[in-house]
C-alpha cells in the first residue's frame, strides 16, 4: 500500500469520522429537547429501577439519574427507583434525592437474608 493512499484513507475516514459525530451531536440535541419537553413543568420524575426505555433515552441525552435503594420486593430482591432530572440542573436532582432518603424509610429496609438458607 503505498504512502497516498494510506492518507487518502486515513483522511476519508477522519470525514466519515466527523459526519457521524454531527449528525449524533444533532441527533442528541433533537432527544433532549423532545425529553425536556415531555418533563413539563417536573424538577425530576421518579420511575422504577428497571425502565429500559428510559434509560437509554437518558443514556442517548446525557439527562442525570440517581439511582435510590427502596427496600425489597416479595420475593426479597432488593429493589430500587431512578430519579431523573432535566439537564444541567444535577445539584436541585440531588437535593430531592436526599430529600426523599430523609423523608422515607426505604434506604433502612435490608432484605432477610435468612430466607436464603
Amino acid at each position: 500500500m503505498t504512502k497516498e493512499y494510506r492518507q487518502y484513507d486515513e483522511k476519508k475516514f477522519k470525514d466519515f469520522q466527523l459526519k457521524c459525530s454531527e449528525e449524533r451531536r444533532k441527533s442528541h440535541k433533537v432527544q433532549r429537547s423532545q425529553f425536556e419537553k415531555e418533563m413539563g413543568d417536573f424538577d425530576a420524575v421518579l420511575s422504577p429501577g428497571t425502565s429500559g426505555q428510559l434509560l437509554l433515552i437518558t443514556n442517548l441525552t446525557g439527562t442525570p439519574q440517581i439511582a435510590l435503594p427502596w427496600g425489597a420486593d416479595s420475593s426479597n430482591n432488593s429493589i430500587s427507583r431512578v430519579l431523573t432530572g432535566r439537564n444541567y440542573q444535577e445539584g436541585k436532582l440531588v437535593a430531592i434525592a436526599k430529600l426523599l432518603q430523609e423523608t422515607a424509610d426505604f434506604h433502612h429496609l435490608r432484605p432477610d437474608l435468612t430466607k436464603l438458607v
